[in-house]
């Protein structure tokens, strides 16, 4: 596959392949929180208010407060964040609104979902997805089933079933073939099993999967393969803030970064 991650470490953000040190590709005035491919097109957004083409380094979009989610849902790239709404990003209309933050979304069997501290509801017909006792923070497609994760530790979208249960929050969540896992206070569990197969210093706020190999990113702004180093004593990076997403690059987009932070 070649090409890398796009990490995204407070304001700034970098290209990262393994055995390589992190590029400066861009810098926002504040937290990049969210990555998405659309249409071939990369696009950031956090909490400058503001969502932008990465590669073009230009402004997309502007909205009340924080960026949490951007989503790719038919054909339309989708925004949601502490302004409690859903948005179709680039044409600006209204999708659904909430009574709180929406912190997540994902585009899943052709229905689009969202979550946050409200709960998970489909999006277009606000069905709420069973109840939560807690905040949503995240989604996780893997094959047909789809699972959510947060305060609560991680459901079935589907059918709102507890999956896992943790001791902290959940933060992050991913599936790599047919493994699931999920980040947190303490370290990287394998979700099914509940086994800790990596152990961090400080919580796991983010996951990537590039060439099949998985990595974590935690609270001291360390990046890990996850399972070659379940003690955490062998970061592969290390960066100057949290790390809030990280996104694999096919390599036509992972070149197309600029190579100083300019476009």
């Amino acid at each position: 596959m070649s090409g890398g991650l796009l990490v995204a470490s407070g304001p700034q953000l970098f290209a990262w392949a393994p055995g390589s040190e992190p590029r400066l590709v861009g810098e926002r005035d504040d937290h990049v929180r969210t990555l998405c491919v659309h249409d071939g097109r990369l696009y950031d957004g956090g909490d400058s208010n503001a969502i932008y083409d990465t590669l073009a380094d230009t402004l997309v979009a502007e909205r009340a407060s924080w960026i949490y989610a951007l989503c790719s849902h038919d054909g339309a790239l989708h925004d949601g964040g502490r302004y409690a709404q859903v948005w179709r990003t680039q044409d600006g209309e209204l999708v659904n609104w909430r009574d709180n933050w929406v912190r997540a979304l994902c585009s899943h069997a052709g229905v689009m979902y969202d979550g946050g501290d409200y709960g998970v509801w489909q999006t277009g017909t606000s069905r709420e997805m069973g109840s939560r006792p807690g905040a949503c923070y995240g989604f996780t497609p893997v094959g047909e089933a789809l699972l959510d994760f947060g305060e609560y530790g991680v459901c079935d979208t589907l059918t709102g079933a507890p999956v896992a249960q943790r001791p902290a929050s959940v933060l992050a969540m991913i599936a790599l073939g047919t493994a699931i896992y999920d980040g947190g206070a303490g370290g990287v569990c394998d979700t099914r099993s509940g086994e800790t197969v990596a152990q961090r210093a400080s919580p796991v706020m983010s996951f990537g999967v590039h060439d099949s190999v998985l990595y974590d990113a935690t609270g001291h702004f360390q990046l890990h393969a996850t399972l070659e180093d379940s003690q955490g004593d062998s970061p592969l990076a290390e960066l100057d803030a949290p790390i809030h997403a990280m996104l694999s690059l096919p390599a036509a987009l992972f070149d197309a970064l600029p190579s100083d932070g300019s476009s």
